[in-house]
């Protein structure tokens, strides 16, 4: 789950755009409602509360002194890095990757009994993925400390 947050603080693009006259929505924020539609026929912000959950969890597990500060960390999460907070970037990157027409389909497909399985288990499957590699990475941790031991000697040399 540290992974999942670093993703969304060091990769995530952000994106300026020029201000609209107000009331008046630009052809960039008509797009971006399409994609929204997306994200919540996907479940996306049920999605990314789950990965802040977790990650707060993961913390916690792994550093039991940050438990008094569970509340604290989950609004910063949910405030740098939650739905609200990433929706209008995250769109920018969909529209960048696909149409509009792609997406009103995406949004179709999410809509069919199929669409909403996979909305509805995609939290679950995440989450299974997470623990495998967390579970992965706790086993072979010292595979990875002898590798950069041995790589930190031949820099040395």
């Amino acid at each position: 789950m540290r992974f999942s947050v670093v993703f969304f603080l060091l990769v995530l693009p952000v994106f300026s755009l020029s201000a609209a006259e107000p009331g008046k929505q630009t052809d960039s924020e008509k797009r971006r409602q399409t994609v929204y539609k997306l994200f919540e026929a996907q479940r996306l912000p049920d999605q990314l509360t789950a990965v802040i959950r977790n990650t707060v969890r993961f913390q916690i597990s792994s550093s039991p002194e940050l438990a008094p500060y569970a509340e604290t960390l989950t609004a910063f999460l949910n405030e740098t890095s939650g739905y609200q907070a990433l929706k209008k970037e995250l769109a920018d990157i969909y529209l960048g990757h696909f149409t509009e027409a792609e997406i009103r389909a995406f949004i179709a497909f999410y809509r069919t009994p199929a669409g909403k399985k996979m909305a509805e288990q995609s939290e679950s499957i995440f989450r299974q993925t997470s623990v495998l590699v967390q579970s992965r990475l706790r086993e072979n941790s010292e595979k990875l400390l002898k590798s950069m031991k041995q790589a930190g000697q031949q820099n040395i040399r």
